[in-house]
């Protein structure tokens, strides 16, 4: 492709971008995506492959510069969570502030000790489901799993999506009421 004068320049590959997108295609057709990243950089190309989060989960590299970090998380367990920063410096160590806030556990704080809502108030906004600290689903789990599911199978079934992990789906019966 260097000596295709199409593509000598960066105006010739934009004029000829459909034929320089129809070679990348065939070519990288025939790659498993991690191979050709490393082909490619060996080369000198920028190149990284696409992952999914599994892939990104179990990927060597980022595993070797300790990317993620475990951390608790009440009723779920020790879940890996990206650091703050993605670079390592040797002077400072900016790890994973930890896990995001559980649903409602700030009510109290962010309403009374910052909004001054009485505990009178607090307790009325509970009764009356303006605020909680559990879930309220508005159709029972079963048709809460379907409707979840549906795009997901409209997807594969056109070929945007390649495949579906049903695991998360299937807690939704462990961890709603």
């Amino acid at each position: 492709w260097l000596a295709d004068q199409r593509f000598h320049n960066a105006p010739g590959r934009h004029m000829h971008h459909d034929e320089l997108d129809s070679l990348i295609t065939g070519w990288t057709r025939g790659q498993e995506k991690l191979a050709a990243m490393h082909l490619l950089q060996r080369a000198g190309v920028p190149a990284a492959a696409v992952l999914d989060a599994k892939e990104v989960l179990a990927d060597p590299h980022l595993g070797q510069r300790e990317f993620f970090q475990h951390i608790d998380v009440p009723n779920v367990g020790r879940v890996p969570v990206s650091r703050y920063l993605g670079a390592r410096f040797s002077e400072m160590d900016v790890g994973a502030h930890g896990r995001g806030p559980r649903l409602g556990e700030h009510n109290s704080d962010v309403l009374q000790d910052v909004l001054g809502v009485s505990d009178q108030e607090l307790h009325q906004l509970q009764r009356d489901g303006v605020i909680s600290t559990e879930p309220q689903l508005s159709l029972p789990v079963e048709e809460f799993r379907a409707a979840l599911k549906l795009p997901l199978d409209m997807y594969l079934e056109i070929g945007s999506v390649t495949a579906v992990d049903e695991a998360p789906i299937l807690a939704l019966d462990k961890s709603v009421p």
